[in-house]
């Protein structure tokens, strides 16, 4: 069965950052390590016939330590997909899923200890689409729903510190994490079959801290072209205060 994947794409500074930390990754494109966001939003389409995958990541770290573990992040999740293309028949998926998490850790806690940068990281959203499943994985607090016939659901597991006395409560799991320490990427996966008008979201928290999930699962149910639904969510994420980078990445899978 061959599918078309209509997406769009965009990610904004925001209106209190300076800077823009997020990045992404679809069909080869990707921000430079230095950048103010995409210009506007961005739209394509997947083929999906073969293997095709997405990613959205959210960096932290302060100064640019943060814009530059995504960019990394970003850069490594194309790199591992030219090396290593997936297979198409009777493929591990969860195996994959766990060692490009893998590749893109070393890759940023490589660059950290080459320049003596004691903390840096990114979180790490993507989706890949093959013949009859979308599998799904994720590292830290950007998420991932879904809309479904059946419904509208979470599918990412935010990995935070259950308790937290100040701020945001910290990631437990993240692109970043030190072998030396014990610590290596424990991703949440999930795998789901491939329907007609499935939509999948991956998000920082620059949307999902400004618009709850109500709000979010509203746009989805009311607007079948993912770009106006990416303007319309990006806009109330503005609109309830634009704290942080926002990052919003619609595929929707048409026959």
């Amino acid at each position: 069965m061959t599918y078309n994947i209509d997406y769009a794409y965009t990610s904004h500074i925001g209106k209190v950052r300076k800077n823009n930390e997020d990045n992404f990754w679809c069909d080869g494109h990707f921000l430079p390590e230095q950048n103010n966001g995409s210009e506007g939003i961005v739209t394509g389409k997947l083929r999906g016939k073969g293997s095709c995958g997405a990613a959205v990541l959210d960096g932290m770290g302060g100064e640019s330590c943060g814009e530059t573990a995504s960019y990394l992040g970003a850069v490594s999740f194309g790199a591992y997909l030219r090396e290593h293309p997936p297979g198409w028949f009777f493929f591990d998926w969860e195996r994959y899923l766990r060692e490009l998490c893998l590749a893109m850790n070393d890759r940023v806690t490589g660059y950290g200890r080459e320049n003596r940068i004691e903390s840096m990281g990114s979180t790490m959203v993507c989706a890949f689409f093959t013949r009859k499943a979308v599998h799904l994985a994720n590292l830290g607090d950007s998420r991932i729903y879904l809309k479904e016939p059946s419904g509208f659901r979470q599918v990412s597991k935010d990995h935070v510190l259950r308790f937290s006395s100040i701020g945001k409560a910290p990631l437990v799991q993240y692109l970043g994490m030190e072998d030396s320490e014990g610590m290596t990427p424990d991703p949440t996966i999930e795998s789901v079959r491939v329907q007609d008008g499935l939509q999948i979201l991956l998000c920082t928290d620059g949307l999902t801290d400004m618009v709850d999930d109500r709000s979010i699962e509203k746009v989805l149910s009311e607007e079948t072209e993912p770009e106006k639904a990416v303007e319309r969510l990006l806009s109330m994420a503005l609109d309830h205060g634009g704290r942080d980078n926002t990052t919003i990445w619609l595929g929707r899978v048409a026959r």
